[in-house]
């Protein structure tokens, strides 16, 4: 169970809402990180993150709306 918190405080650290799904993979494996691509999506649903920003209504023309705390993620 800790190990589960650690990767999901990791993923909210190092998630940036500006790219893709596919973008932030490359860069977890960039820093040694590994989460899957089925984890990733998993953590987008549970922290209501947009997984196809480009397409997205809502985030058209914005960037950073979806901000992730990770004190949300302790806290819960």
């Amino acid at each position: 169970m800790v190990k589960g918190k650690i990767n999901n405080e990791l993923i909210g650290l190092y998630y940036d809402c500006s790219k893709s799904l596919k973008e932030n993979l490359s860069t977890f494996k960039e820093l040694n990180l590994k989460v899957g691509k089925s984890k990733l999506y998993e953590w987008c649903k549970e922290n209501n993150i947009p997984t196809n920003i480009k397409n997205n209504q809502s985030t058209k023309n914005t960037v950073g709306l979806y901000l992730y705390n990770p004190i949300s993620a302790i806290a819960g």
